[in-house]
């Protein structure tokens, strides 16, 4: 109480020590809660940081991985593509020998070669 009666000298308003008191520990209460809450609130923001930095990088790993999967069964794709691509290339080819080997070319109607040129083309 000596601070208060010091301050009592120095302010020569009549003050109510009583209520200012009250207000003083009401403050540092708040003050005190205040700062309680704020490491909290900190705290719960570094763990929750944590929390989806690890799920983050859960999900980006397992997003990779499945790229590279459908990469993969993508260029499984491309080559089977490409073999029948070869085989039709080669059909062409030797169809296209054939028609300019044959001695019926210059016809008017479809000989048998030709027919048997279609029907290997359908096959």
């Amino acid at each position: 109480m000596s601070i208060l009666w010091a301050l009592s000298k120095v302010i020569p308003i009549k003050v109510n020590w009583g209520v200012l008191g009250f207000t003083v520990l009401v403050t540092a209460i708040g003050l005190v809660g205040w700062q309680i809450d704020s490491k909290a609130f900190e705290r719960g923001f570094s763990e929750s940081d944590a929390q989806w930095g690890e799920r983050l990088e859960i999900e980006l790993r397992r997003q990779d991985a499945a790229n590279q999967r459908a990469l993969q069964l993508a260029q499984i794709e491309i080559q089977q593509l490409q073999e029948a691509k070869d085989v039709l290339d080669a059909t062409v080819s030797r169809i296209t020998q054939s028609v300019l080997e044959d001695p019926d070319a210059d016809n008017r109607a479809i000989g048998t070669s030709s027919v048997q040129r279609l029907n290997s083309i359908l096959d």
